[in-house]
């Protein structure tokens, strides 16, 4: 799933239904939760949750909307959206994960000590970055959390496995 989580260019909707669900269903429904709890949006949600061009531009319930499902964005919680969508794993993905895992264990054996936790992390960021087309560090948190990264150091942490496949093969998602 982590491997659909990174790479598949629709996940962030996908989230994004899933979070609305968990909290009370439709966004509409999940506004009128939201209100009926006191929660308001404030110019530190917008600063601290939204990139500058969204906390500009948004108008305030979908403002709203986006900082509850990226508050939301634990990724523990993937395997209820797994569990919640009865996600089934294509030919593709499998074959992703497995060329990925054979690529590794080639590189590892190139000599002692090789191994993907050697990876350095802005190398990694970097990936991120060109895959979800994030121009700055504040839209690659944003993208990692509409993925449901809780953070960018999550999302690195992620696609270490399958960073080399990327690398040498220079595949597509």
């Amino acid at each position: 799933m982590r491997y659909r989580q990174i790479y598949e260019q629709d996940f962030p909707r996908r989230w994004r239904d899933h979070v609305l669900t968990r909290i009370a269903g439709s966004p509409a429904q999940a506004l009128a939760a939201a209100a009926e709890a006191g929660v308001r949006l404030t110019a530190a949600h917008r600063r601290t949750w939204l990139t500058a061009e969204e906390a500009e531009l948004l108008p305030d319930d979908e403002a709203l909307l986006l900082v509850l499902i990226r508050t939301h964005g634990q990724t523990g919680d993937i395997h209820a959206l797994v569990a919640a969508e009865g996600v089934n794993t294509t030919d593709e993905h499998r074959t992703a994960v497995a060329e990925s895992q054979a690529i590794n264990a080639e590189v590892a054996g190139w000599e002692p000590g090789r191994s993907i936790e050697l990876l350095k992390y802005e190398t990694l960021r970097a990936h991120l970055a060109r895959t979800w087309k994030a121009h700055s560090a504040e839209h690659l948190k944003a993208a990692g959390r509409d993925r449901g990264f809780a953070s960018v150091r999550l999302a690195v942490r992620a696609v270490r496995p399958f960073y080399l496949r990327h690398h040498f093969l220079a595949v597509s998602p």
